[in-house]
């Protein structure tokens, strides 16, 4: 589809650390959306959004999807859907106006740009279609702790709505599609958001394997953490960015090293992670 330069497309499981990864390299010259959400472009989030919605998922359901990519004709028109949408006027809010108005689409964009979203991890196939060049980051990180953080997460979430209820009943939230409750319930307890791991992490290792090797390149957060401006260094030539070496020793030294493979120093964390020793194995872990 594409005769400019191809996208970076940027994946991982949710709560991984592709918001952190995402940040930096939108200082380093990567242009990922004008309006966004979490570093996600708000464009792309809806489109993923919308396949996932159309297959009968959503981000902590994904699995209906792959009965779609199962289906080469189904396959096929969301293709075709999702390419008419990368010249819809809705493309402002990655653009902006004079960019939309100036390009009219992604096509011929001679700039580093690409997007990132965890739902990628399963909609890849799709994307790859459009953009077979694309080049690829995944980030993975232990599912114990990505397990701990979803769970805090949506915590968070339900206890927000407990203080805001009864300003909203369930036949409004209805009518408006406005949502009850920000984040999953499937994530309230750490078997349910470790499970969601596993299915983002093995449907990643499949998604990985369509682009050509050399469009991929797989990050682990907790080196990303402990090796930050050696693994910067490579992701911004990945991303075909020029990147000072000051820029990038300024950018490692504002990462946290200590985050990594933190439910070591939690006691539930630590015998939960001792429980599913062999699950993590499959991922290296």
């Amino acid at each position: 589809m594409t005769s400019g330069a191809p996208p970076v497309i940027i994946l991982g499981m949710h709560r991984s650390g592709t918001s952190v990864l995402c940040n930096l390299l939108q200082k380093f010259g990567l242009f990922m959306g004008k309006k966004q959400y979490t570093q996600e472009a708000v464009f792309f989030l809806r489109l993923n959004e919308w396949v996932l919605a159309e297959s009968g998922g959503s981000w902590d359901y994904p699995e209906p999807l792959t009965k779609i990519l199962e289906d080469p004709d189904l396959e096929n028109m969301f293709v075709s859907e999702l390419q008419r949408s990368l010249t819809h006027p809705l493309l402002i809010s990655y653009l902006g106006l004079g960019g939309y108005l100036c390009k009219r689409g992604v096509s011929n964009l001679q700039f580093p740009w690409g997007w990132k979203d965890p739902r990628n991890v399963f909609t890849l196939p799709l994307w790859l279609r459009l953009f077979p060049d694309a080049r690829v980051i995944y980030i993975e990180r232990h599912g114990v702790d990505v397990a701990a953080s979803l769970r805090t997460r949506a915590i968070s979430s339900f206890s927000q709505y407990e203080k805001n209820q009864g300003w909203m009943d369930a036949y409004n939230h209805a009518l408006t599609r406005r949502k009850l409750f920000w984040h999953s319930p499937r994530c309230l307890d750490l078997e349910g958001g470790f499970e969601l791991w596993q299915t983002y992490a093995r449907r990643a290792n499949y998604s990985l394997e369509i682009p050509p090797k050399e469009n991929v390149l797989t990050v682990r957060y907790e080196t990303f953490l402990s090796e930050s401006y050696s693994v910067l260094e490579e992701v911004a030539d990945f991303c075909r960015l020029s990147v000072s070496s000051d820029l990038l020793k300024s950018a490692a030294s504002d990462i946290n090293s200590n985050r990594a493979f933190a439910y070591h120093l939690d006691t539930e964390l630590s015998e939960f992670a001792q429980s599913k020793k062999e699950e993590l194995k499959e991922f290296d872990y």
